[in-house]
């Protein structure tokens, strides 16, 4: 298990205000930086980072799993940040997404179209030609909210 993976499992159950959307630990420069990247249904604010931010750093201090001196940073994945977890797609119900597949469908690797309905396994999209297709999320590569 990675250590973005293990941090995520730390600090998931106590996200109760936000939406835990993803977590990525990398090098950059001669820094490691922790980020973590949070959303709600009304935004997210400077204050929501900074209470996040303040919550769950002593926690991930506490558990010992990172071995560098690293920088937390805590924000908004931003409008334009692909998703991939089915809470994401729940988050864009009823908005016009962008999609890249693994497999093709109908000879096309890549549909836009509205988010209607989340299933068990998949993804009901009604495509701008107003046809309504099942994608599979397995099937799905890389999802964007079209701005």
């Amino acid at each position: 298990m990675s250590i973005a993976e293990k941090v995520k499992d730390i600090i998931k159950p106590i996200m109760t205000e936000v939406e835990l959307v993803d977590v990525e630990y990398k090098k950059e420069g001669s820094d490691w930086i922790l980020r973590v990247y949070i959303d709600k249904p009304c935004g997210v604010t400077l204050d929501d980072c900074k209470a996040i931010s303040d919550t769950i750093e002593p926690i991930i201090d506490a558990e010992n799993i990172l071995q560098n001196k690293y920088f937390l940073e805590v924000s908004s994945p931003g409008l334009s940040r692909p998703f991939k977890t089915k809470e994401g797609f729940k988050r864009n119900i009823g908005k016009l997404v962008d999609l890249s597949l693994y497999n093709s469908i109908h000879e096309q690797k890549h549909l836009s179209g509205i988010i209607k309905e989340i299933k068990e396994e998949g993804i009901i999209l009604e495509l701008t030609d107003k046809s309504v297709q099942e994608i599979l999320l397995s099937n799905v590569a890389k999802a964007t909210l079209v701005i």
